[in-house]
């Protein structure tokens, strides 16, 4: 029997639109990967040079605290909140780990406008995706959030972009 193509065969998940939403709306991200067998959301920094160790360290300080007092704010206990960076003499990535279940679109808001205020010009953005009208984004991203909590599906997916593309690997 002939290979028929089929709208259904060429649908992206709902896990893999959300990784392109938040890219798209969030140019400052390089990557944003999903861990559904640990439910965490990895978002992705990139930095020009070596950020250093008072300054990373006070970052990160700063990332606990705000997701925190988000969470209360939200009456939601934060579960994973874990932020690394990996460097070298020229660039720094920068790594803000949250779990799903308390994850929400206007906290990922609030964790750029935050890398965005406290790295200013050393923060690197696609200049793809600067200027474009997002707003229409962020209610897709709370919806898609919501039924990747319901999902069963295991998968590890990554999204990062390559030339005013968004590429996702399932691995």
């Amino acid at each position: 029997m002939a290979n028929r193509w089929s709208p259904n065969r060429y649908q992206c998940s709902t896990d893999t639109e959300l990784l392109v939403s938040i890219l798209v709306r969030y140019p400052e991200l390089a990557t944003v990967c999903l861990d559904a067998s640990t439910q965490t959301l990895r978002l992705s920094f990139l930095v020009a040079g070596e950020l250093p160790a008072a300054k990373f360290r006070s970052l990160r300080r700063r990332v606990e605290l705000s997701v925190r007092a988000y969470g209360q704010l939200r009456s939601v206990c934060p579960g994973v909140i874990c932020v690394r960076q990996s460097s070298d003499d020229q660039l720094t990535v920068l790594h803000v780990v949250r779990d799903i279940q308390s994850l929400s679109q206007e906290e990922i808001g609030m964790l750029v406008a935050l890398m965005r205020e406290a790295l200013g010009s050393q923060l690197t953005t696609d200049d793809h995706w600067v200027g474009d009208d997002m707003s229409g984004q962020e209610e897709v991203i709370d919806q898609m959030l919501e039924d990747i909590r319901s999902s069963r599906q295991q998968r590890r997916l990554t999204a990062l972009r390559d030339d005013g593309r968004v590429l996702v690997f399932n691995h």
